[in-house]
């Protein structure tokens, strides 16, 4: 039997501090849009400028929020561990995600205008269970379309990892493979003593 070994994935302090200042910095470029608009210059006055205007506000408030958090946050973001994957990452913040409760482990790409954004999805038996674990509303809304939409509420993102994409999906895999033939080497190690 091969056990896994814990491996520990901590936050990328330099990248989750250059997501604080480009959220502090469309927060500035907002609030001045909007502040240049009712001082009396119409240049702003367009429709999608104000809308412009406002979701960088949005965006800003938000990475002022969540950012600050993380950026002093001493747990991994994520372990590997022999029990299954410990998720401090996602906006869920999943905890123990047991190896039984795992039917598979996958990239996902989420193409966008200029690029495309990958993620590791995490196919589990229940996903239910896991949304359940969820007691904010809006949260458990947007684990239920992620589960519908990518096939499982466990989709991870290394954007504020130390770790690359590619490395972090080999070793979830090599993980899972160990994992799984671990259960085998139990079954027919358990089935020749009958």
């Amino acid at each position: 039997m091969n056990p896994v070994h814990t491996i520990e994935i901590s936050l990328s302090k330099k990248k989750i501090l250059r997501f604080l200042i480009s959220g502090i910095f469309f927060l500035g470029c907002g609030i001045w849009m909007i502040a240049s608009q009712k001082t009396g210059n119409r240049s702003f006055g367009d429709l999608l400028l104000q809308f412009i205007a406002w979701g960088g506000i949005a965006l800003g408030l938000f990475c002022v929020y969540i950012y600050p958090k993380q950026l002093f946050n001493k747990k991994p973001g994520l372990v590997i561990s022999e029990e299954g994957i410990y998720d401090n990452i996602t906006a869920a913040k999943f905890g123990l995600i047991l190896w039984p409760d795992i039917e598979a482990i996958f990239e996902t790409a989420f193409p966008l205008q200029a690029s495309t954004q990958y993620f590791i999805t995490i196919s589990l038996f229940d996903p239910e269970k896991y949304i359940a674990r969820q007691k904010n509303t809006l949260k458990r809304k947007l684990l239920l379309a992620n589960a519908k939409k990518y096939g499982s509420p466990v989709c991870i993102s290394v954007h504020e990892l130390n770790i690359s994409h590619t490395e972090l999906l080999q070793l979830l895999n090599a993980a899972f493979e160990k994992y799984q033939q671990s259960r085998l080497d139990t079954i027919v190690g358990h089935n020749s003593q009958q």
